[in-house]
């Protein structure tokens, strides 16, 4: 037995990929990691079924979820295949679905064979058949069946500058020339058949085992996943479960990173990223079964941010008696994207080295709210140009009140101005649908105040790609697949927070009041004649010790 096994081994070590493993004394035979991908619908279980009754040695026929609401189960089993099957049904549009998990096999080289189903619902004919493919998916899809006839070895040869070379020249083409083109998706056979009534099916398992490289493997070394598409969710759970629920979906985050749990607390309330409703659907069922957590998920709304237009210097002042503090704050607005930035242009002989560092870690850690919605503030930049301090009465405290004080104080005086702006999510997103649904798409997103463009045109099937708010964007799939009948996939990604398109109208539905944000006071307070006094915003310029600098 050990010589057979050295021997084996010998034979096989001088292959690329080795197709034998050893397991308790063993040799078994690895099998061929084939996955069949395919919209719902389009018979992909059917036909893995049909592949039950043939006697299979050499192969794993894996089943995919058919809906890209799943798509980060699609690409986990996706991404290690040795090879693909693309099922497409006849009697249906190529849909953009299709397309996506067609770009999906692209992205991870995963070398595929393409089974027409359902031939026996629609008289089909082989040269509408072959141009409509074409157009879709490339002249490299070329119909096989058990005998190649000399039009589709011509077609074969044209995929390959050198095999053709060799074609003119010897007028033949070998096996293995025509495995290695599939092998490196040069070509992708394609077979016609019905799973259901098992037509066509021999031929196309046997067209599969025939035309397998055995040292092909394509274990993916990407690390970029290919959808990072997603919308977001707000994840609704009693009060009492709201830790609970979100230590669970930390560890449902680590299987799955683009989960991103994130705790909103200016919305209170649990947001995480899913490619659509069903996805919704199935974490609710995963955190009721693995956690015992009962949960609602719902499309989020948006996280709204707010910043400014232009510059003020704020001023804030917290003396009631034994406490001392006022801070001079210039704000202005900074880069798109550049968050909170702060800087100081005081010498400590006027305001000590200690009570800025604590301006300045009250500007950069705590979150105050604007003063147009109560939103987050955010592409401002802060600067401490002055303050007063009490050796004897000042502490971190008055001077992180002080801090909030000149802040709100500022964006008061930029709101009056009509100089504070609302900003609100953008999606970046990818729709692929149907040519004739065109128009209706890029009027639709214009109406939304997106921006749209063509991007690629390919048979019957276009994508569009551009920007547009997510306030409009959350539920647009739905009419999507309304008005494409299906055939239409919209994907989105979080992009960048841009000037909010309805201002006036989310702040008035808003009715947020910053004169009664108890929390984040806008005015300030003086101890005058002993007596612990509140001075209005817009009068504490006459009040305050420290110079104005305008």
């Amino acid at each position: 037995m050990t010589l057979i096994l050295i021997a084996i081994g010998r034979v096989i070590g001088c292959y690329s990929y080795n197709p034998f493993i050893f397991e308790k004394g063993m040799i078994i035979l690895k099998k061929i990691m084939i996955g069949v991908i395919g919209k719902t619908g389009s018979g992909k279980t059917s036909l893995i079924n049909s592949f039950s009754t043939i006697s299979n040695h050499e192969f794993e026929f894996i089943d995919t979820p058919g809906t890209l609401a799943l798509a980060d189960q699609i690409e986990e089993k996706t991404s290690n295949l040795d090879y693909a099957i693309f099922v497409l049904p006849a009697n249906e549009k190529f849909s953009g679905e299709s397309f996506a998990l067609w770009q999906l096999l692209k992205y991870y080289q995963i070398p595929t064979f393409i089974f027409i189903n359902k031939v026996d619902l629609k008289t089909w004919d082989k040269k509408e058949l072959d141009q409509n493919l074409k157009e879709q998916l490339g002249s490299s899809s070329i119909l096989f069946n058990d005998k190649l006839r000399d039009e589709s070895l011509e077609e074969i040869a044209l995929q390959d500058e050198v095999l053709l070379d060799k074609y003119i020249k010897d007028g033949h083409i070998s096996e293995e020339d025509i495995r290695e083109l599939i092998a490196k998706r040069k070509v992708y056979p394609y077979y016609v058949g019905s799973a259901l009534n098992r037509d066509e099916i021999s031929t196309f398992f046997n067209g599969i085992k025939r035309w397998y490289e055995l040292s092909n493997k394509n274990k993916s070394s990407k690390t970029q996943r290919f959808f990072d598409a997603s919308f977001i969710y707000t994840v609704k759970v009693k009060e009492d479960d709201i830790s609970s629920c979100i230590k669970a979906l930390r560890k449902i985050e680590n299987e799955n990173p683009r989960l991103n749990v994130k705790w909103i607390k200016q919305l209170d309330e649990i947001q995480v990223n899913l490619m659509g409703d069903l996805a919704g659907k199935v974490l609710e069922d995963r955190l009721k079964k693995d956690f015992n957590i009962q949960a609602q998920i719902v499309p989020a709304q948006p996280l709204y941010k707010e910043t400014v237009n232009s510059s003020v210097e704020g001023v804030g002042h917290y003396s009631p008696l034994r406490h001392y503090s006022e801070v001079h704050l210039i704000i202005e607005s900074g880069k798109r994207g550049s968050g909170i930035t702060f800087d100081a242009d005081c010498p400590w002989t006027v305001l000590p080295r200690n009570w800025q560092e604590v301006v300045h870690q009250e500007i950069l850690t705590e979150e105050i709210p604007g003063v147009l919605i109560g939103a987050p503030i955010i592409d401002l930049k802060f600067t401490l140009i002055g303050g007063i301090s009490n050796l004897a009465h000042s502490g971190s405290e008055d001077f992180r009140k002080s801090t909030r004080r000149a802040v709100r104080q500022g964006l008061m005086q930029l709101k009056a101005m009509n100089q504070c702006q609302l900003l609100e999510p953008f999606y970046r997103f990818k729709l692929i649908l149907p040519e004739e649904n065109v128009g209706q798409a890029i009027q639709d997103i214009s109406q939304m105040s997106g921006e749209v463009k063509i991007s690629d045109h390919r048979g019957s099937i276009v994508t569009l790609t551009g920007m547009a708010p997510v306030s409009e964007m959350q539920n647009y799939q739905k009419k999507v697949s309304s008005y494409t009948h299906g055939l239409g996939y919209l994907s989105c990604v979080f992009a960048e927070y841009r000037n909010c398109h309805n201002a006036s109208e989310v702040i008035e539905s808003y009715k947020y009041d910053p004169e009664n944000d108890i929390n984040f006071p806008i005015d300030s307070v003086f101890c005058l004649n002993k007596i612990n006094t509140q001075i209005r915003w817009d009068q504490v310029d006459k009040y305050c010790l420290y110079p104005m600098k305008n």
